[in-house]
């Protein structure tokens, strides 16, 4: 059965709720699907640190420090790499990967060119340590904890063997004090910034965790508003309010539709007689033969007590009829009670259309009439009024 407002979509338990229909940006570059452009754009976003080492690399050559073939060397295999990820990533080629944003992968190559680049430049050396720790803070963030924390003890190690290395080399400009002095700051930015990132990361948990519970208590909510809780059909309230948008469809460009006024025959004497679970059983049996047999777009309900009422769009009373004879059939032919296999059960209708300047409560009362024209008629019977 389909949900009983059309514009449900669009609505909340707190108004109207405009839907997302923003045209997705620069499609050409991430693509559509979102988990992939969220990739791409974290991606694109950690190839800054690669610009800025562009810029130090060419400085150094400019300068003196490398020669122009190694600093074009350098950048040349940052940018491949960069295209290889993203070409992996754009084609979707990644998806066969436990890790389809290939994030430790972008890390880790960060990670050694920024580390070889510490080596070749010199007195600039310096500038590389906030490239390594903007690529650390994408690797935490990006990484799952357990990652995580491998790649920061990697590169810990990594910039370890790289300092010493270099001072070994030449001393003059990796001056040892200087050194052991980046390597303990270094040493402790690294682990600091990992130990912050996983706060940061359960926070986020966190709030997902509790956004997921408050929509679905928010769900509960609504269902509990609009919906009857033993039947689980559309309470009276909810069905008030779609029948007026009907009428007013009606008045505004003529659009037919039709009320079934129900109610199950001789209820009160199955209460009297077999208790009033026994009664529950029967009126859950019902509200599940109208979710069977009725229309999909017919909008059943629970009017009150042992009264439903169906509201059949674009549908005048006469064909209505043909959609209720077929759930008479189906109903008196079923078991309606697992306690008392042997108890039947019929029902009663009334069918109306709205005709021109009626008002709701009209169209009701008719429909009221109808009804026990049906039940003077001998019940069991549905009566078009």
């Amino acid at each position: 059965m389909q949900a009983l407002d059309p514009i449900a979509a669009t609505r909340s338990p707190f108004g109207t709720v405009k839907a997302d229909a923003s045209p997705q940006r620069f499609t050409w570059l991430l693509g559509h699907e979102r988990k992939m452009r969220t990739y791409l754009g974290r991606t694109l976003i950690n190839c800054l640190p690669y610009a800025v080492g562009t810029l130090i690399a060419y400085y150094c050559a400019l300068v003196g420090i490398m020669s122009t073939s190694l600093a074009t060397a350098l950048v040349v295999s940052r940018a491949l790499s960069l295209v290889a990820i993203y070409a992996a990533l754009r084609s979707g080629w990644s998806q066969r990967f436990r890790d389809p944003s290939l994030a430790l992968i972008q890390v880790v190559t960060a990670l050694l060119w920024t580390a070889t680049m510490y080596l070749v430049t010199g007195p600039l050396h310096t500038a590389l340590l906030p490239l390594l720790v903007l690529s650390m803070a994408s690797a935490t963030f990006n990484l799952d904890a357990s990652r995580a924390r491998l790649v920061t003890w990697f590169a810990v190690l990594l910039m370890t063997v790289v300092m010493a290395s270099a001072t070994l080399l030449d001393s003059t400009v990796y001056a040892p004090k200087v050194q052991f002095c980046l390597w303990v700051i270094m040493a402790s930015i690294l682990p600091t910034g990992l130990l912050n990132s996983m706060q940061l990361k359960r926070l986020k948990h966190r709030l997902k965790t509790q956004r997921e519970e408050l929509r679905v208590a928010l769900t509960r909510l609504h269902d509990l508003a609009t919906h009857d809780e033993l039947t689980g059909l559309a309470n009276r309230a909810h069905m008030g309010e779609m029948l007026e948008q009907y009428l007013q469809r009606h008045r505004d460009g003529g659009e037919t539709f039709s009320i079934a006024l129900i109610d199950l025959d001789f209820f009160k004497r199955v209460n009297d007689t077999h208790g009033h679970g026994v009664g529950d059983e029967v009126l859950k049996a019902f509200a599940d033969a109208m979710r069977r047999t009725v229309r999909e777009s017919d909008l059943p309900a629970r009017w009150g007590g042992e009264e439903f009422l169906v509201l059949l769009p674009q549908s005048s009373a006469d064909n209505a009829r043909c959609v209720l004879e077929r759930l008479r059939a189906h109903f008196n032919a079923q078991a309606v009670s697992p306690t008392v296999p042997s108890l039947r059960a019929t029902f009663s209708a009334g069918l109306v259309s709205p005709k021109p300047g009626e008002t709701l409560a009209m169209v009701l009362e008719r429909a009221d009439r109808a009804l026990y024209a049906a039940k003077n008629a001998g019940r069991d019977h549905c009566y078009v009024g």
